[in-house]
């Protein structure tokens, strides 16, 4: 099936360890990513991130703009418009700090710039989407918030990032076949998240979207898949990567 991350034996045994108690699991850390969209002729385009090959987590990976959550997100006190951190609370499935520190981090640095200005943070341009939390296998792990954003009219980006050496703006589901022809990398949440907004005609219409999603942190397992192992998905995710199987056999017979 398209999009199935094929494992290596041993990552099932160093699973079943953490399962049963013999390994415990690294602590991860909070972090927000913010999927930044803008209208494209073929549906949304994404803004992305190619990690450096040298870094230690997800070295040459493909992914969305976003950080850590730190200290800084708690103490921040910025001017707020939009929903209050208490319906980001809910929609996020967490307490009202660390709803206000996840949008920060989202946002961050912006909100340093916002109070320079005396500007507010309008974070009803901002869509809660999902959430997920890295394999127990994993040394280096997080537990991240993906948001949604629309680039808005008249803004570029600007990568000043210091673990990043390629930025992009791609056709959704053209980042999706890129990734499916191993012409980039990405990590299963990445990927996913791609093949979803895919679906989506523009981006107020991913935007729309967001306004019924409350995130539910999913945190992938090892399970068997033919003669091999994989990684499980969210339950939404199954139905879009069998779409997008149907879709591969149907385009191959053309």
């Amino acid at each position: 099936m398209a999009g199935l991350v094929h494992l290596p034996e041993e990552f099932a045994a160093q699973a079943a360890a953490f399962a049963d108690g013999t390994k415990t699991p690294a602590e991860p850390r909070d972090a927000a990513t913010v999927v930044l969209l803008r209208r494209g002729v073929d549906g949304p385009e994404l803004y992305l991130l190619r990690r450096h090959v040298s870094m230690e987590f997800a070295g040459g990976m493909c992914v969305f703009p976003g950080g850590g959550v730190d200290q800084r997100d708690f103490d921040h006190s910025v001017a707020w418009g939009g929903p209050s951190p208490a319906e980001w609370a809910e929609r996020l499935g967490v307490d009202e700090a660390k709803a206000r520190a996840l949008v920060c981090a989202a946002v961050l640095p912006l909100t340093e710039f916002l109070d320079r200005r005396g500007l507010v943070l309008r974070t009803d341009l901002l869509g809660a989407w999902s959430g997920w939390l890295t394999p127990v296998f994993e040394p280096k792990r997080y537990r991240t918030w993906f948001f949604v954003a629309e680039l808005p009219e008249g803004q570029r980006t600007r990568d000043v990032s210091s673990e990043s050496d390629q930025v992009v703006w791609l056709p959704a589901l053209r980042a999706v076949e890129q990734a499916e022809a191993r012409e980039i990398l990405m990590l299963p949440p990445t990927y996913i998240t791609s093949l979803d907004v895919a679906q989506y005609a523009d981006p107020q219409a991913v935007i729309d979207a967001a306004a019924d999603r409350r995130v539910e942190m999913f945190c992938p397992a090892v399970e068997e898949e033919g003669e091999g192992f994989t990684l499980t998905r969210p339950p939404h995710a199954d139905e879009l990567l069998e779409q997008r199987a149907r879709t591969a056999r149907w385009g191959s017979r053309g």
